[in-house]
């Protein structure tokens, strides 16, 4: 059995706070950059693909504090990633909201 069912749903929880040892490490590793945890994770795993696969290029971040770019290649191509988080498919910012059709 997995020792995480043997927690509590308030230890569970704190093992994701940002005061938790583990989300500190994950900031130390600089993979946790800022409060958005879940584009800062897609980036780290996008960025580790494209860094593995043979034939892509291979990506660095952005430095902090650039505007609408996430990762740079070696060429100087620049890279805008967006982590899908919902079942629905979409993205948790878009450039024009009024432009979505509601379904």
């Amino acid at each position: 059995m997995s020792q995480l069912k043997q927690l509590s749903d308030e230890e569970l929880i704190q093992l994701i706070s940002p005061f938790s040892d583990v989300f500190k490490e994950l900031a130390i590793r600089n993979i946790i950059r800022s409060k958005n945890i879940v584009g800062d994770l897609g980036e780290y795993y996008a960025i580790k693909y494209y860094n593995k696969i043979k034939g892509l290029p291979n990506l660095t971040l952005a430095p902090p504090g650039v505007k609408n770019i996430d990762a740079l290649s070696r060429d100087g191509e620049i890279y805008s990633i967006k982590y899908i988080s919902s079942s629905n498919g979409t993205t948790g910012s878009f450039w024009d909201p009024d432009s979505i059709e509601k379904k």
